[in-house]
């Protein structure tokens, strides 16, 4: 045993005896309590069956449920020793630590160990003792490539050890407490879910033009767009039929644009906002010491609507982000996500700049684009690196209620979101 081994054993062990076990409790080292069993098999499409012959066949944790292990749907068949039922099976690389109950014989793969409790021991009590260690073994783990823990790091855990008769008092009350957790989870994902939804359906009902209800003494669009530029051409419904945009963007999904308001109009991107794409700075150009422009390179400060600050600056940025102006991302996973920001920044070659002309509040930019998010996964490039082009950005075509009816639209979304924002706050804290 290594000398390290032993100063872990000794400090655990002094941690330990900090705690005063109730009467009846003993330490003991896990590998005194339980059998280990591992296999060296690996897994060979020759011996891989969908049909039931043989034995099931786990070689991870990707059925792997809140307790009990569910069937695989892989069975292999030969000389293959399967592991008795009521062990408890453990990852032993990354995930490192994830435990579940195998309630029948199944056979494993060298990425787990079965675990079988000694006669005494509930097999119920090794896997909620092997949960709450679960930090141990990450601690132990390791490997550059695939991260692992040994046998003996799961042998030598200790843990406390209740007499027979009360253990399983003890994991019917945490089988009772769990079930409740999970209950509660099950409640707050649901929420969580409608939350979004109602996010959605905001956005959705907003740009169709249904949210609100226009006045017809209200100046429509198509005059408010002559009068930010007399050049815009753009499609107005002054009825609400046979509505065609100017790019002919016929995608099913965006039917609504032949069903908008009479009011409302159809314009691109560019005809409502300066558009500027970003440039490459290099890192050399920048630095923590507050002095230039904050600076963006991506979307790494981006949160739910404002950006945050970066803490990085750069003296003299290409390009620069007025205030009150929406960043795009233009590349990665998260391509097409928006954020404002209310303060001037210099920005990077992953960001636009969509700085909105005189009239288009950049709430309603930020809105719009976050509905519209789809419409550049659509149109996204590229294999490694997912971008979108200037001309996906600039032709995106929006359907523009009139402005007096923009800032009741906003008021609404915001109306809406501010509770979502609330319930989202309170089930955080669950």
């Amino acid at each position: 045993m290594a000398a390290n081994d032993n100063n872990y054993f000794r400090a655990q062990e002094t941690f330990l005896e900090k705690y005063e076990l109730p009467q009846g409790w003993s330490f003991s080292k896990l590998g005194d309590i339980a059998t280990f069993i591992t296999r060296d098999y690996h897994f060979r499409k020759d011996n891989n069956f969908r049909e039931q012959i043989g034995h099931e066949y786990h070689q991870g944790n990707h059925y792997f449920t809140e307790k009990y292990i569910s069937p695989s749907g892989v069975f292999v068949k030969g000389n293959f020793e399967p592991i008795v039922a009521n062990s408890v099976i453990m990852t032993n690389c990354a995930p490192v630590g994830m435990v579940n109950i195998n309630t029948r014989a199944i056979c494993i793969g060298k990425r787990l160990c079965a675990i079988a409790p000694a006669i005494g021991i509930t097999v119920d009590l090794i896997f909620y003792w092997l949960m709450a260690f679960r930090d141990y073994f990450i601690e132990r783990q390791k490997g550059t490539t695939v991260k692992h823990i040994t046998l003996n790091d799961v042998k030598s855990l200790i843990v406390p050890v209740p007499p027979p008769l009360e253990q399983p008092i003890i994991t019917a009350r945490l089988d009772y407490l769990f079930s409740i957790i999970n209950s509660i989870e099950t409640v707050k994902n649901e929420l969580t879910r409608i939350s979004s939804n109602i996010k959605a359906n905001t956005l959705s009902l907003a740009v169709r033009g249904i949210l609100t209800t226009r006045d017809s003494n209200e100046e429509s669009a198509r005059v408010f767009l002559e009068t930010i530029n007399p050049f815009n051409r753009v499609q107005a419904t002054e009825s609400s039929i046979n509505i065609i945009n100017e790019n002919n963007y016929r995608d099913a999904k965006y039917s609504f644009y032949n069903k908008l308001p009479i009011g409302w109009a159809l314009a691109s991107l560019k005809k409502i906002a300066k558009i500027t794409r970003g440039r490459l700075v290099s890192p050399v150009n920048l630095s923590n010491n507050p002095t230039g422009y904050e600076f963006h390179q991506g979307k790494t400060y981006f949160t739910d609507k404002y950006l945050a600050v970066s803490g990085i600056y750069a003296k003299t940025p290409p390009v620069i982000s007025p205030a009150n102006s929406v960043l795009l991302s233009a590349v990665g996973n998260l391509l097409g996500d928006v954020n404002i920001t209310d303060r001037e920044i210099g920005i990077g070659s992953a960001l636009w700049v969509i700085y909105p002309f005189a009239g288009i509040s950049p709430e309603f930019i930020f809105y719009w684009l976050t509905y519209f998010k789809d419409y550049f996964k659509a149109r996204q490039k590229g294999s490694t690196i997912k971008y979108i082009t200037n001309y996906d950005v600039n032709s995106l075509v929006l359907p523009l209620p009139p402005l007096a009816e923009q800032t009741r639209i906003l008021k609404k979304i915001n109306d809406s979101f501010s509770l979502t924002q609330k319930m989202d706050s309170i089930l955080s804290r669950l």
